[in-house]
């Protein structure tokens, strides 16, 4: 293979893994052709960035890609595809009749790209109807050789393309739920080559949220640079960024490492004691190495220099410093959530600095609740890395007395911190796509999620609990705030300003009614002991839970409640675009 004398230079816009420039990146990665990506922004100085390129003779149109390569200016994406195919010679088809297959599909895919583009502000029933056709189409093509490929075992440009175009629906939340067999083996065949694995999975993902016209439609200009710091950050993250809470013993490594390897980024429970942590690290390690496949989000993660991709939360008034700080420095986790402090910016301050000392790579990140909260964060000489902000709908322990609506809450504490340049996440009642969408609208870089993930496969739950957060509906009437079951188990001392959200059964009902808490207790004790039984609305439990509980009907693999959410939030943006605020 003839490899350039000279470092090729692509010039494209600054999208992302979106749009034509895409397919030029992955054949040259893929061909193992060391290249200058140079990236222009998408914004209102497009025009004049245009201008100049056609001034510098490097465009003839104004637009891009343009492709510099051995002192040739190479323009248009698909017959640079075929001049690299040809230049390099192994990715064109040897016979008459190949030649003509592999052009017949990079047509095909020129047809797709044409409806994309026409829908790019919209998935419109038009182009949802049109995408189905055209991939029942390509399977005919492929289906014609035995492999993965569109020639068999040999891959050509265009293959290249017709990724591209998966990969670019499957963003946009337009990709069919079930593609044709030949092209989900081809899908695996191609995102298994060694080359390709390694960019996809480290690929900076220039976020579609926020980025070129979606940040100036929402009017978040500021965006763009805490959405590419995320990226870099955690590179296997898709967007939007969603996040699965460190809910203490539920949100264990299977859970975590489930949420992470889908694109987001989950975290794991402090646990009943700190310690248990240790094991939980040691088993999510595993899980991680197991998953380090080619195709595989962290297969680009090496072990040896990089953090481990989840999360770990931990409790601040009771759990035990020493401990944690020897996980972080042996399990090197990605991020360390701090919360419930009994001394706050002090606690924040001790806790941050011995965790950064043990990893310095390692992420902080500190959950308020109150608009007090966080001003004393931006005082305090170890400021945290991102703020969660948690409306009083959240499950668990939230604010006793003084907590507020993530509606209200979210907007105040962003303009107080305003000019941090701190991304901020929001927690508190979101558990599908409408509500992940409304926080990133009030200026989220991220969603968290706990009771959605209650009702995942993976959550360390018992069955009883679980069927409970399916059931239970109207989380207004069926939940409330009240320290009586953290009294009933014994789990007292936590600091004054917080109080466990819960579901609503026979124990807070007869309290409420004047049993005596000495016979309430004995009764929990009871159903403690009967297992499954003690959770409903007969049951004496404690079932903590958001008041988003109306929301979630089904238990699913923690993947796909990621996958649905983040498909939920890609096709109502497009909506919005398509209103053009």
């Amino acid at each position: 293979m003839p490899f350039p004398t000279t470092k090729p230079t692509l010039h494209y816009l600054d999208i992302g893994s979106l749009g034509r420039g895409e397919v030029i990146r992955l054949f040259l990665r893929d061909a193992g052709v060391d290249f200058e990506d140079v990236r222009y922004a998408y914004d209102d100085s497009w025009p004049t960035t245009s201008a100049e390129l056609k001034e510098k003779g490097l465009s003839v149109t104004g637009k891009v890609p343009v492709l510099e390569y051995e002192g040739k200016v190479l323009r248009q994406h698909l017959p640079i595809l075929r001049y690299l195919a040809r230049e390099l010679g192994s990715y064109d088809g040897n016979t008459s009749i190949e030649k003509y297959l592999v052009d017949a599909v990079a047509d095909m895919y020129n047809d797709w790209r044409v409806q994309c583009v026409r829908n790019k502000k919209s998935v419109t029933d038009e182009y949802k109807a049109f995408v189905p056709s055209y991939y029942k189409a390509l399977d005919k093509f492929y289906a014609e050789n035995s492999g993965p490929f569109l020639l068999g075992e040999r891959i050509t440009y265009a293959d290249f393309a017709v990724y591209q175009s998966i990969d670019n629906d499957s963003q946009l939340g337009a990709l069919p739920d079930a593609l044709p067999e030949r092209l989900v083996e081809f899908k695996t065949a191609f995102e298994g080559r060694p080359q390709i694995a390694a960019y996809l999975a480290s690929r900076l993902q220039v976020i579609v949220l926020f980025p070129i016209d979606i940040a100036y439609c929402l009017k978040m200009p500021g965006a763009c640079d805490i959405a590419k710091s995320i990226s870099r950050l955690y590179p296997w993250v898709s967007s939007p960024c969603i996040v699965s809470a460190p809910m203490r013993v539920m949100s264990g490594p299977a859970l975590a490492v489930a949420v992470s390897h889908a694109g987001g980024l989950g975290f794991i429970g402090p646990g009943v004691k700190t310690q248990d942590m240790l094991a939980d690290l040691e088993e999510a390690t595993a899980l991680v190495n197991k998953m380090r496949t080619p195709s595989s989000v962290f297969h680009a993660l090496s072990a040896a220099d990089y953090p481990l991709p989840i999360g770990v939360g931990f409790q601040l008034w009771n759990d035990d410093l020493e401990v944690a700080v020897t996980a972080v420095e042996k399990f090197r986790p990605c991020a360390a959530w701090l919360y419930a402090p009994r001394e706050g910016r002090r606690d924040f301050d001790n806790w941050s600095l011995r965790i950064r000392n043990a990893w310095p790579r390692i992420q902080v990140w500190i959950q308020i609740g109150t608009l007090a909260e966080a001003k004393e964060l931006l005082k305090c000489s170890e400021r945290p890395d991102v703020i969660v902000i948690q409306g009083a709908e959240a499950g668990g322990h939230g604010r006793a007395k003084d907590g507020l609506g993530l509606v209200s809450l979210f907007p105040e504490v962003a303009d107080a911190l305003a000019g941090s340049q701190i991304p901020l996440f929001a927690a508190g009642g979101i558990a599908d796509a409408r509500g992940a969408l409304a926080a990133i609208c009030l200026g989220a870089s991220g969603v968290v999620m706990g009771t959605r993930f209650l009702a995942a496969h993976e959550a360390r739950i018992n069955p009883g609990y679980q069927r409970e957060i399916v059931r239970a509906s109207d989380g207004a009437v069926t939940t409330t705030r009240t320290l009586l079951y953290n009294q009933l188990r014994g789990t007292t001392g936590w600091p004054e300003e917080y109080s466990p959200r819960t579901i609503i059964n026979k124990s807070y009902i007869e309290h409420q009614g004047g049993r005596s808490f000495e016979e309430l207790k004995k009764l929990h004790d009871e159903a403690l002991k009967a297992g499954d039984s003690g959770w409903g609305p007969e049951g004496r439990l404690a079932t903590y839970a958001g008041a988003s509980i109306g929301l979630i009907h089904e238990v699913k693999d923690a993947a796909t409640i990621v996958h649905d959410v983040r498909k939920g939030v890609l096709q109502r943006l497009s909506c919005l675009q398509e209103l053009k605020l």
